[in-house]
């Protein structure tokens, strides 16, 4: 199984970028030099710890690995850069692009479904529910946060967040969830009462 320290997360305002010789993961397995030759902004494992799926810095495209046959089994262009990936289960994951949209896509057929509704700016930051996984939070440089039905790929809530927020993760147990900006940690049930915040 992928250990959770591959498993990079893109929600600090400036991603981490990481050039393929760099992974422990991958380093030293079939790649060619041609095939990445960007640095990677995001890596995300499925559950199976068996598939990974990365974007590059400046590359319009989402590449996925079979770690056990050491090689890249698809790769999906994209009409912008990705700012960030989240798995949804054991076949499709989310990724949100600088242009605001958001893309359900799937792991095996590379077929992908944009969201009816678009940010207006960057996607910073995307969580799926960690029980109810056709549930899902994001953010973007519009100030705004959105929760949504991935079933339908359509926005169900849509509220104003702080300027600057670049992260929002859910907690275990899926009662609660947090959103970042440089300046702030909240900590929020997801009725939407404010329960904690951390000033930084």
């Amino acid at each position: 199984q992928v250990p959770a320290k591959f498993s990079f997360s893109n929600h600090t305002r400036k991603p981490r970028t990481k050039t393929l010789s760099q992974v422990p993961l991958l380093r030293g397995q079939s790649f060619e030099r041609d095939m990445v030759n960007d640095d990677l902004r995001c890596i995300k494992a499925f559950p199976s710890g068996r598939t990974v799926v990365y974007s590059c810095e400046t590359l319009e495209e989402v590449g996925i690995v079979d770690v056990n046959r050491r090689t890249i089994v698809g790769i999906v262009r994209l009409p912008d850069s990705v700012t960030c990936l989240v798995p949804i289960d054991r076949t499709d994951f989310l990724c949100g692009l600088t242009s605001g949209k958001l893309l359900r896509i799937h792991r095996d057929t590379l077929n992908n479904t944009q969201a009816k509704f678009v940010h207006q700016a960057e996607v910073m930051s995307i969580a799926v529910h960690p029980r109810e996984r056709a549930l899902a939070l994001s953010v973007s440089r519009d100030n705004f946060l959105c929760a949504w039905n991935l079933t339908t790929m359509s926005v169900t809530h849509k509220v104003p967040c702080a300027e600057g927020t670049s992260s929002i993760l859910w907690s275990p147990s899926g009662n609660l969830f947090s959103i970042s900006s440089e300046k702030i940690t909240r900590v929020i049930e997801y009725g939407g009462r404010v329960i904690g915040e951390i000033r930084h």
